[in-house]
């Protein structure tokens, strides 16, 4: 059986622009290309949580507090701003209480692959949606602001937790998230103008 990669059993978001968007502005698919790289960056994350969950022994009690870790700083990435996150909040909340009740334990044998997994189901259909969905809104509104406002605010988001933010945060967090947020091999009918401008 060959060795499973990220890019399942949750499917990542495709590089094809969608309808109506093809000749939408540099700016824009700058912006639509991020997002959609940080999207498949929290599904590759979500995956490899999913993939290893019944892997981990309780019998190697440092294997389990590391995946634990990991999954905690899959966790950090979440919130609740928006109505659609709160379609799936509930489920990732869940999976917090457990990974941290399991991680707080002091002992890593009441930890369970399969009800970390039966956690995960319970949310994933309507986070999957959510990541599928949410990188077309910056198409339609980029286009509105003729794509190259949109591609500034986009850099003061992205600058945000650089100048503010990251002195505040756990920073073992975050380089596994951003690890893979460039994906070269990403490419698609007109990526190539949105790359060409950064």
């Amino acid at each position: 059986m060959p060795i499973p990669w990220a890019d399942q059993p949750f499917p990542l978001l495709s590089a094809k622009l969608p309808e109506g968007h093809k000749s939408a502005s540099p700016g824009s698919l700058t912006v639509f290309m991020c997002m959609t790289l940080a999207h498949n960056t929290t599904i590759r994350h979500l995956n490899a949580i999913h993939l290893q969950a019944m892997g981990i022994s309780t019998s190697h009690a440092t294997d389990v507090h590391d995946f634990l870790f990991f999954a905690k700083s899959w966790i950090g990435v979440m919130n609740d701003s928006e109505e659609q996150h709160r379609e799936f909040m509930d489920g990732v909340n869940q999976m917090k209480a457990y990974i941290y009740r399991v991680s707080s334990s002091g002992s890593m044998s009441e930890y369970s692959g399969s009800e970390l997994r039966r956690i995960i189901k319970g949310f994933e259909g309507a986070l999957m949606r959510h990541l599928r969905e949410e990188p077309v809104q910056p198409l339609e509104i980029g286009e509105r602001l003729r794509g190259d406002g949109l591609k500034g605010v986009w850099g003061e988001f992205e600058a945000w937790p650089i100048k503010g933010g990251m002195g505040k945060w756990d920073k073992t967090f975050f380089p596994c998230l951003n690890s893979q947020r460039r994906e070269l091999a990403f490419v698609g009918e007109g990526w190539e103008a949105a790359l060409d401008g950064e």
